[in-house]
């Protein structure tokens, strides 16, 4: 029978830390802080009924210096981990100070209901108030941010204290793996042992702040919090190795929940110091190094600066198959962001192959059913429906979907992404009730439970209203698209990517119902938005130049359409490169707009670009590149251009006796256009300066040629006039992370002309994502449970804490 002290009486709530790591030396391997509870604590005490802190002697606890919030179902070898290191040196040394007292529930908390252990937890907020920080213990799969205690303990150290007295733990922690988790942080859904617990504490936030801006506030923290830690470190800078230590992983961590809130800019600095730190401290071919370039790429990867990042992810993927091996679960995630990767700059062969071999290392991993091979499958299938391959795109999302049902159960709202991106495909295959029934049995569950005001349900309501407009039904989409924008207004801020794609959404669907003047607004605030948050030349901001310009032209204001167009195509020849197929839909663009306008000399070189690259890109004879040679012989007839519009009207004539037939009403057209120019003289030169509208030389008639380039997977509809520039959809993730928010690739519609989308359906992604770098040890296992726009965020399995006593 342990000797009884009057500690907790004194005031004395605290173990120190070199009783704590005594104490640690008779845990089992592997038990969590509830396994201690239960197996060690509450047997110790039960003949006395009292705190286990009561059994500590009176010189080896004091009055806290740290309060610890943790989560009880997590590996008690994990909390003292983090403590050593926090605490004491990189390797964990020096830490058993006598004179540093720790506050863990587990001690401090009786562990016998009754009104003692009430009394204990009310005094809580008190001990946050008496230690001078709170330090916030991560665990691997994020889930003490869906603990309704730790949430709590956040808050209220916040509230009494600041962020600059929150300090996160998170040694060996894939923080950017837990975006899903971060960006749907919710207190109103988070678990607590005891039910009675839960809604004490909920009541308490409702009378004080309420859930929904504590959830932005616990996130604000978080990311604060980190960014003070590096700040207070840069002041006290001196040259020790611990503090180098220190200094490092505090800059690592900083950068990750930067990267995570999406401030990707402000990430940017820090990623390229964390790795010089770790390439000088472990070397450049260490494990840490392979972690910090695949974070580095990652955040320029989000920054739209895809060409600085292709060669840092090959060199991530090089050094994990150096170090951890071919078949490593790291190589696969590394792989699947360079698909990613390879997909923003428009090379979806070269991602199949990459997102096939990590799909075959997690199977052998982690078998065929695992979670991380459901977000790998969903990704692959991402690809496949942006290469067209419906069929198969439908085949791998069933399957990914069946596994995730699988693993998480039918009511788990984590297969919410899954469900979305099935809906997807069957709206790309026109089987839009099946669809629609999807999303909105997704939808229910998101507000079942998740809550009506989540953003994963935000996410879901802009799906199901971009599935009603593409069936015309839009004053049913209206008011889901503009609810949508308002939950991610009051979750996220008004300066957050998902909120400037929700503005572009709802532009979408305005332009559906003709309000030309509310779209341009939206579609003007959103550019504002993303061009502040990621930068001038990013494929986002090109996406949302192009909107706007669509709906200037529409309302005739043809001068500042020209100009963001420009700017669009200029963006997009220097980040993707001239035949990427966001440029070729550019380049269409502009020069259908300057032919509307009858500024038929500039619109000619760019149609004579758009042939050669749609020639180059499709082949000899396409649907697409008939329309485009169409466009190049009439403005160069405008333009007086002869031997030019000839020389197009004969090859288009060639292209559509292939594909409509010798006797086809195109053919003839094209023959007696044919004629008419041969009877005129033999004209070859370039183009006039001129700006004037459509000369008198149209005399001659020009074909009424189908329009038939390939249809834009939010719109089928195209335009059969020479005008009307198309809309480019935003955030549709090319591999399947809940990306929130990327801009949707049009790749497939090299200068086809679609009629203004109603918005964009934003594909769900997972796929694998970075990891934290660890200076002096390789990098921790984040296997593509994550995002496949690469951050990683693991869509795995919740793990519940162990039975607690005292709850938390």
């Amino acid at each position: 029978m342990p000797q009884l002290y009057c500690n907790a009486a004194e005031g004395r709530t605290a173990p120190s830390m070199a009783w704590l790591i005594k104490f640690a030396e008779r845990v089992p391997a592997g038990y969590t802080a509830g396994d201690i509870v239960s197996n060690i604590i509450v047997p110790e005490t039960r003949q006395h009924g009292c705190r286990y802190i009561d059994t500590v002697p009176v010189n080896q606890c004091g009055k806290p210096n740290f309060f610890i919030s943790h989560r009880w179902g997590s590996p008690f070898s994990h909390l003292l981990t983090a403590l050593k290191k926090d605490i004491g040196d990189k390797e964990g040394n020096n830490a058993d100070k006598p004179n540093v007292f720790v506050w863990l529930d587990i001690f401090a908390v009786n562990q016998h209901p009754g009104k003692a252990q009430d009394d204990d937890l009310s005094k809580l907020q008190d001990v946050i108030k008496q230690s001078e920080k709170t330090l916030l213990v991560m665990d691997n799969d994020g889930q003490v941010l869906r603990r309704v205690w730790c949430l709590f303990e956040i808050f209220k150290t916040v509230h009494f204290k600041g962020v600059q007295q929150l300090r996160v733990l998170a040694h060996g922690v894939n923080l950017m793996g837990l975006k899903d988790i971060f960006i749907r942080l919710d207190v109103g859904a988070a678990q607590a042992t005891n039910e009675a617990d839960r809604l004490s504490i909920l009541e308490d936030i409702g009378k004080t702040i309420g859930v929904d801006r504590l959830n932005n506030l616990i996130r604000e923290a978080l990311v604060d919090s980190t960014k003070h830690e590096v700040e207070q470190l840069k002041a006290s800078s001196h040259d020790e190795e611990d503090f180098r230590f220190h200094y490092f992983s505090a800059l690592n961590k900083a950068g990750q929940m930067m990267t995570l809130a999406g401030n990707y800019q402000e990430a940017e600095p820090l990623m390229r110091e964390t790795l010089e730190l770790a390439s000088e401290a472990m070397g450049a071919r260490s494990g840490a190094a392979a972690s910090c370039v695949n974070n580095l790429a990652e955040v320029l990867r989000h920054l739209g600066k895809f060409a600085e990042a292709e060669p840092l992810q090959r060199q991530a993927v090089e050094l994990s198959e150096e170090l951890m091996g071919k078949n490593h679960p790291n190589t696969a995630t590394y792989l699947g962001n360079l698909a990613q990767l390879e997909m923003a700059l428009g090379k979806p062969a070269a991602a199949e192959p990459l997102l096939r071999r990590a799909l075959d290392i997690s199977i052998k991993s982690n078998g065929a059913e695992a979670t991380d091979t459901a977000v790998l499958l969903n990704s692959l299938a991402s690809l496949l429906l942006d290469l067209g391959r419906l069929n198969e795109a439908e085949d791998h999302y069933r399957m990914a979907l069946a596994a995730v049902r699988k693993q998480l159960g039918p009511d788990d709202p984590e297969q919410v992404a899954y469900v979305a991106n099935l809906a997807g495909v069957l709206q790309e295959k026109e089987q839009h009730q099946e669809a629609e029934k999807l999303l909105e049995s997704a939808l229910q569950l998101c507000k079942r439970t998740l809550g009506p005001q989540h953003p994963m349900t935000a996410t879901v309501m802009n799906n199901l209203g971009e599935a009603l407009a593409r069936q015309k039904r839009i004053e049913e989409a209206e008011p889901l698209v503009r609810l949508a924008l308002k939950v991610r207004i009051q979750n996220l801020g008004t300066q957050h990517p998902a909120t400037a794609n929700s503005l572009n959404n709802l532009g979408g669907v305005l332009m559906g119902q003709g309000k030309v003047d509310e779209a341009q607004s939206a579609f003007r605030e959103s550019l504002e938005i993303t061009e502040k948050l990621l930068g001038a030349d990013h494929p986002v901001v090109a996406n949302r130049l192009n909107n706007l310009a669509s709906v200037l032209a529409e309302q005739g204001e043809s001068t500042e359409a020209e100009e963001m167009m420009r700017r669009a195509l200029q963006s997009r020849m220097k980040v993707l490169g001239e035949e990427h197929s966001d440029t070729v839909v550019s380049l269409n663009n502009l020069a259908s707009l300057l032919f509307q306008q009858g500024k038929t000399a500039e619109a000619v070189p760019l149609y004579k670009q758009l042939v050669e690259v749609q020639r180059n890109l499709l082949g000899p004879c396409n649907p697409v590149l008939l329309t485009t040679l169409t466009s190049l012989a009439m403005v160069c007839h405008q333009e007086g251009m002869s031997v030019d519009t000839l020389e197009a009207l004969k090859e288009a004539a060639e292209m559509a006796t292939v594909l409509h037939g010798p006797q086809s009403v195109e053919v003839q057209q094209f023959s007696q256009f044919i004629e008419a120019v041969q009877q005129q003289p033999a004209v070859r030169r370039t183009p006039s300066s001129s700006t004037g509208g459509p000369s008198s030389k149209d005399s001659a008639g020009s074909p009424s040629t189908k329009r038939t380039g390939s249809s834009s997977s939010t719109s089928s509809a195209t335009s059969s006039g020479r005008g009307g520039s198309k809309v480019d959809a935003s955030s549709k993730s090319s591999s399947g992370r809940v990306s929130t928010d990327a801009s949707k690739s049009t790749s497939g519609k090299l200068g086809s002309k679609a009629a203004p989308t109603a918005g964009s359906n934003e594909r769900l992604s997972k796929l694998g994502a970075a990891e934290s770098g660890k200076l002096g040890a390789s990098p921790k296992t984040s296997t593509g449970s994550k995002a496949v726009s690469s951050t990683a965020a693991k869509t795995g399995t919740k793990s519940s804490a162990s039975g607690r006593l005292s709850t938390k």
